[in-house]
């Protein structure tokens, strides 16, 4: 049984379009669920600036959420852990995945060239860059 070219097109089309429809329901989601009620630019600082402090804000996102959530701070994600043992799992096991922290100005002058414990980038020659002189 032989196929004409048009046939091939055909059938190439219907192949395509059932696994792009397939695709749709055996998505995965890894990334955690994000906060609502960022505006655009600022992001969640409005729910910020409330009556209540901070980190009671943080902990009343976390019950209404789950014990991981992103935040938006301004333009930036900022991923948001309320369990010890999710924390602890974090700095262990994928420890390389969020280490790996930019270089800031602001960060080399307030903070002896950035060697304090929220702006160390990892890596075996970065530590004997930060020793005081």
């Amino acid at each position: 049984m032989d196929l004409s070219p048009l046939q091939h097109i055909l059938a190439t089309f219907v192949i395509i379009l059932v696994v792009y429809y397939l695709s749709f329901f055996y998505k995965t989601n890894t990334a955690p669920p994000e906060a609502s009620g960022a505006l655009p630019i600022i992001g969640h600082f409005k729910v910020f600036s409330g009556s209540d402090l901070p980190h009671a804000t943080l902990a009343t996102m976390a019950d209404r959420y789950e014990p991981i959530f992103m935040v938006r701070l301004g333009l930036r994600k900022v991923l948001v852990v309320s369990n010890w043992k999710i924390a602890k799992d974090i700095y262990t096991t994928h420890n390389v995945n969020i280490l790996d922290r930019p270089n800031y100005i602001a960060a080399k002058i307030l903070e002896r060239n950035g060697s304090s414990f929220a702006f160390t980038p990892d890596g075996p020659c970065y530590n004997e860059e930060m020793t005081p002189q």
